[in-house]
């Protein structure tokens, strides 16, 4: 199975999913592939 992530970035977002990220690493789970979507410059 493969497995994908959409992750929201931006300020205190980022850190947040950049910690999950860490953890993800330390726990070997395998990611296949990313999306990043900052709505900020949907916004702006």
């Amino acid at each position: 199975m493969k497995v994908g992530l959409v992750l929201e970035g931006g300020g205190l977002r980022g850190i947040f999913t950049a910690g999950v990220l860490d953890v993800f690493l330390d726990e070997h789970i395998h990611i296949d592939g990313a999306i990043v979507f900052q709505p900020v410059r949907y916004l702006a």
